[in-house]
């Protein structure tokens, strides 16, 4: 039994290096692996910011676009709405005689 235990022992001790390196080894590609995830986060991150940049300058010009449609729908409107003021388009003025005529109650319309 004296000579197998100092075989046994060193084979005890290489196996503990190997376990030992295999694990170092092992923490060492985790390291890797978590720097890998990490530089793929914030790549991802970073296309986000890009995309979100983009969506904001495109509302922005979207907003304006609006702005300005409005802006001639509205004096297109007013326009319009101008008393005595024919209307866009229009060749003649409006008669405004046979207008305030039928207006006007009792003048002249009614039968007796």
């Amino acid at each position: 039994m004296g000579v197998a235990t100092p075989v046994i022992m060193g084979a005890a001790l290489a196996a503990q290096a190997v376990g030992g390196a295999v694990s170092a080894y092992g923490t060492y590609k985790a390291g890797e692996a978590n720097a890998a995830a990490a530089n793929y986060q914030a790549q991802v991150a970073q296309n986000n910011a890009v995309i979100a940049r983009d969506n904001a300058r495109y509302a922005s010009e979207t907003g304006e676009s609006e702005a300005y449609r409005l802006g001639l729908v509205n004096r297109h409107v007013a326009a319009r709405s101008v008393p005595g003021r024919p209307r866009p388009g229009s060749t003649s003025t409006p008669d405004r005689t046979s207008r305030s005529k039928a207006l006007r109650p009792n003048s002249g319309n009614s039968k007796r």
